[in-house]
């Protein structure tokens, strides 16, 4: 199972956790789980945009912080939100 899939699966507990009886000491560490999972992707992310940027030219850099930008900006319709 990779990282990201982890990362669902201890959100989906997370979840059932606070559907449940579950005390205030499991939830807080299960959600400790989900942030040390996050913080672990968002450095390997973040070690990916390094390793990219070493082999692009400046304007290929430029490009490729654009992109970003732009998907931070428009996040797909599954990552957003929903209002209830």
């Amino acid at each position: 199972m990779n990282s990201k899939q982890q990362l669902e699966q201890r959100q989906q507990e997370l979840m059932q956790l606070l559907a449940g009886n579950a005390s205030v000491d499991q939830l807080q560490a299960k959600h400790g789980e989900v942030e040390a999972l996050r913080q672990a992707l968002d450095r390997i992310h973040f070690e990916n945009l390094l390793a990219m940027r070493d082999v692009l030219t400046l304007e290929q850099r430029q490009q490729l912080v654009d992109h970003l930008q732009h998907r931070r900006d428009n996040p797909p319709a599954s990552h957003r939100p929903r209002h209830r």
